[in-house]
């Protein structure tokens, strides 16, 4: 049932961003007063009802699952010039929260900020990476199937309900952009 989704508009929908795509995140980036930033990533839990005995208690590591953290893994990010504090970077990064990896293309909070201008940053950074959450609670919302538990036993369905969810979400949001 969605496999046919994934076939046909996967390409277009799941893609890595194009220079255009890039140019137009960046700008995004700068004018929330982040230059050099692609967007925020974080993870949606999605409860499995049925998850076999054997693998219950057993966290999936969103890290060796995406083809966004391939890249970064590989030192694939994409390349961009910019200046923060007088100093010049080279990589594109991602706003997350304290369970990323302490990476160089990974922008996290200050937990414990000291001065006013840590506790700027944090409140600023956090004010920014609401956007994902933001879209993974109007996924929820669109579509009630990944809100509730999955009832499915085979983990590669459970995947590409989420894959078709996340093209048609993308489809509206084109859309809607357009």
């Amino acid at each position: 049932m969605f496999a046919p989704i994934i076939q046909l508009f996967g390409d277009e929908y799941l893609r890595h961003p194009t220079p255009y795509d890039l140019q137009r995140l960046l700008h995004l980036g700068e004018q929330r007063g982040f230059p050099g930033m692609v967007g925020s990533i974080d993870c949606m839990h999605w409860k499995w009802k049925n998850c076999p005995n054997a693998w219950k208690g057993i966290d999936l590591n969103i890290l060796d699952r995406s083809p966004v953290f391939d890249d970064i893994i590989n030192g694939i990010a994409p390349e961009v010039n910019f200046y923060v504090n007088g100093r010049e970077y080279h990589l594109a990064y991602y706003l997350t929260d304290d369970i990323y990896p302490n990476w160089a293309t990974f922008v996290q909070s200050i937990r414990l900020p000291q001065t006013e201008k840590q506790s700027l940053f944090a409140k600023t950074q956090e004010s920014v990476r609401k956007d994902v959450e933001r879209a993974f609670r109007v996924l929820q919302a669109r579509f009630a199937v990944v809100k509730n538990p999955s009832k499915l036993c085979d983990k590669e369905k459970i995947g590409n309900i989420m894959k078709a969810c996340i093209i048609l979400h993308n489809m509206i949001v084109q859309d809607e952009r357009d």
